[in-house]
């Protein structure tokens, strides 16, 4: 009889064990969801696996995404902003919509802000961190360094460890790796060079900066639509 009562206990206790852990999971907040994927995959690692997403997945705190070579993928996150990850890419969401800071292992991302009044938001890199006071801007890194290209409002770009500076409206500048301040430049002159077929990584800025069209608040949301 003893046994039998001991038995039915620690069923019991496994599961409520079980139970509560799938409450805790349950109960987990979604930031936010695919909005649309353009061309190409996109993809989330979960159980240590890459699994594949369709738009109106829920995204979560620390979701690590990924693109493949051709993706073209939009997430919009509650509060925060849209984001377009560009063909082999890797970025990693944040937590606090309050002071949201993710992070871009490689590839490039373009951000429109959805913050209200206050919020914060960085994208960090191996080498650097861009932080928003503006509307929309692109980060871009690869093993050479981290370039920021500001859309709209101004970006406090600064190394890794590094004293922030602005990088505003019509500006990139470039943070190569091992160096702590940045290289600055005319964004006009940066897009010539990008249509005459060396990319660098700043194609995600060609679907909007249109040769002879002058881009304006409409098609940077629509940048960021479906």
């Amino acid at each position: 009889m003893k046994q039998t009562v001991l038995a039915l206990l620690f069923l019991w206790a496994i599961t409520v064990f079980t139970l509560s852990g799938c409450t805790r999971s349950d109960m987990r907040v979604p930031l936010g969801a695919v909005t649309s994927i353009h061309s190409g995959s996109l993809e989330r690692f979960k159980d240590n696996a890459w699994t594949a997403m369709t738009p109106g997945n829920k995204l979560f705190a620390g979701d690590r995404l990924r693109t493949n070579d051709t993706g073209y993928a939009v997430i919009t996150l509650d509060r925060i902003g849209r984001f377009l990850l560009a063909g082999s890419s890797e970025y990693e969401v944040g937590a606090d919509a309050a002071d949201f800071r993710s992070f871009l292992r490689k590839g490039s991302i373009w951000y429109y802000s959805l913050l209200s009044k206050g919020g914060k938001m960085n994208i960090s890199t191996f080498t650097a961190v861009a932080g928003a006071r503006g509307t929309a801007f692109s980060v871009i890194t690869n093993d050479e360094g981290t370039d920021v290209c500001t859309c709209d409002g101004t970006v406090d770009f600064a190394a890794r460890n590094g004293a922030a500076f602005p990088v505003r409206a019509g500006r990139f500048s470039m943070i190569k790796k091992g160096e702590r301040t940045g290289e600055g430049g005319d964004g006009k002159r940066l897009l010539a060079q990008l249509r005459k077929g060396d990319l660098r990584g700043y194609g995600i800025c060609l679907r909007c900066h249109q040769d002879g069209k002058k881009p304006n608040d409409i098609t940077l949301q629509s940048q960021a639509g479906t």
